[in-house]
């Protein structure tokens, strides 16, 4: 993994452009500045079209050097997985992902905590679904850059929908739901992409992510993204360049086939009550990273093999 470890000198990047048009801004950084991030990707039967390998080659096409990508097959039927292990072991960058098979399916928000469980506090979590895509080579310099501010823990926004192109519903919050926390109240404008640390999802309770006594089903995106918007106190960011791909041909996405249990899920979640706004991170920038150790691969490894422990 030389490629993992390469030791850059200044980077500079002028206005780029996203595969879609949107213009993004990046400023100039250095290897020293990008921060660590993983993209948790469940997949369940995104073998038809190659879907899962327009997935797969979005990420590992970025021109960003410090992440790595969980991808966890939820017991898919089709040949989902084999498609995914012979693309990464002929890709450059395949080391990258750690792919997990599950032996039985249990939903993309068990995914989501059994793998951010394992993470080191200071990762920034970066959500996509195995059927999406994310939107150019820039996306994860992007998001790094946002991070730059140490009063953004959170992101969300912004996706087009494929193949319509209609751009989607992401949008902020007036003043006076911040202040008052009254997102509930106010309605979810919350969609992909989806980032945050994982430290603050660490904060919230598995039974919030819970419905009828196991891990929620559908609605994902609202039911771990809410607790996390309420605790940031304001500390987010909705991002209206357009980052992700949605994509609508799905025969099975939740839409199509879980809307009654999509209505349930969010009627239950605008009764729960808010958490309250956190008044300061619970991790130690300055102290816990320089402490972290950041040899060449170790993180990468050490963590690759406690999913394996955890995923037999």
């Amino acid at each position: 993994m030389n490629y993992y470890c390469l030791l850059w000198s200044l980077i500079t990047f002028s206005l780029c452009s996203m595969a879609d048009g949107v213009k993004c801004a990046i400023e100039n950084y250095t290897l020293d500045d990008q921060k660590e991030i993983v993209i948790i990707v469940p997949t369940y039967n995104n073998s038809r079209n190659d879907v899962c390998i327009k997935n797969i080659s979005s990420i590992l096409d970025q021109d960003y050097d410090n992440y790595y990508v969980y991808v966890i097959n939820d017991c898919s039927t089709d040949d989902t997985s084999l498609k995914i292990k012979k693309y990464i072991k002929s890709h450059p960058y395949g080391a990258r992902v750690i792919l997990i098979d599950n032996d039985k399916r249990i939903g993309a928000m068990a995914n989501y905590y059994h793998v951010i469980s394992s993470l080191d506090d200071h990762v920034i979590v970066v959500n996509i679904d195995g059927d999406d895509w994310l939107a150019g080579p820039h996306v994860l310099s992007y998001i790094n850059n946002l991070y730059q501010n140490e009063n953004i823990w959170i992101t969300y926004g912004q996706y087009k929908e494929y193949p319509s192109g209609n751009i989607g519903f992401c949008a902020g919050y007036p003043k006076e739901v911040i202040k008052n926390n009254s997102y509930r109240k106010h309605g979810l404008p919350i969609s992909h992409l989806r980032t945050y640390y994982a430290w603050l999802f660490k904060k919230i309770d598995p039974r919030d992510l819970m419905y009828r006594g196991q891990f929620v089903q559908a609605t994902c995106d609202k039911v771990l993204m809410t607790p996390m918007i309420e605790m940031s106190g304001g500390r987010f960011k909705c991002v209206q360049d357009v980052l992700y791909i949605y994509n609508a041909t799905n025969p099975i996405s939740d839409m199509r086939i879980a809307g009654h249990m999509q209505g349930m899920i969010r009627d239950k979640l605008f009764l729960m009550r808010p958490y309250e706004p956190l008044a300061e991170p619970i991790f130690d920038f300055a102290t816990d990273v320089a402490a972290f150790d950041t040899s060449c691969g170790r993180s990468f490894i050490r963590r690759s093999s406690a999913m394996e422990d955890a995923a037999g």
